[in-house]
């Protein structure tokens, strides 16, 4: 049996398989992208250089509320200190802390008793926040539906909102 994929597949080469093909079975995957609302913005910063600039966008942007992924508890709770440190009022959230706190820090953080939130992936679907206006990848996930759930968490109901990324030319950030 001969299968052929769709999902982007352009109307001439579909047509041109066919003719090539004895009777293929054609299967249509459905490609996750980030909802039409969000802006998408990528800055190139090392990864001694992160938390700096991090610094620099909070202070110095309209951020009305943001959630902040990175890719390990402990960088989680590395940003979390070096925010705190800089009078960022912030909380964390990762698998490391007990599910009433991380509900507790979740319900303050949805009442707007303070702005950042950081948290790994824990964080990165299943959850609605109103009015979410930023969320940052501090550092990019290695899936793209990880990507795409992650800035998932603003823009919704036909809201606006801003995705960042950082990014930089090593493997391992």
């Amino acid at each position: 049996q001969t299968l052929m994929f769709s999902a982007t597949m352009k109307p001439d080469i579909r047509k041109f398989a066919y003719h090539i093909l004895k009777n293929p079975k054609q299967i249509n995957l459905a490609v996750s992208k980030p909802a039409a609302g969000i802006t998408q913005q990528a800055y190139l910063v090392n990864d001694h250089n992160k938390t700096a600039f991090l610094e620099y966008l909070i202070t110095h942007s309209q951020i009305t509320n943001m959630i902040i992924f990175a890719s390990t508890k402990q960088k989680v709770d590395d940003i979390h200190r070096a925010l705190t440190r800089q009078k960022v009022d912030c909380k964390a959230i990762h698998s490391d802390k007990e599910q009433i706190e991380r509900n507790e820090i979740l319900r303050n953080f949805k009442a707007k008793n303070f702005r950042v939130l950081v948290a790994t992936d824990i964080l990165s679907r299943g959850i609605d926040i109103d009015g979410l206006s930023h969320v940052l990848n501090y550092d990019v996930p290695d899936d793209p539906a990880d990507y795409v759930h992650r800035v998932g968490r603003t823009a919704r109901a036909d809201n606006k909102g801003i995705a960042i990324t950082f990014i930089n030319d090593t493997k391992d950030q």
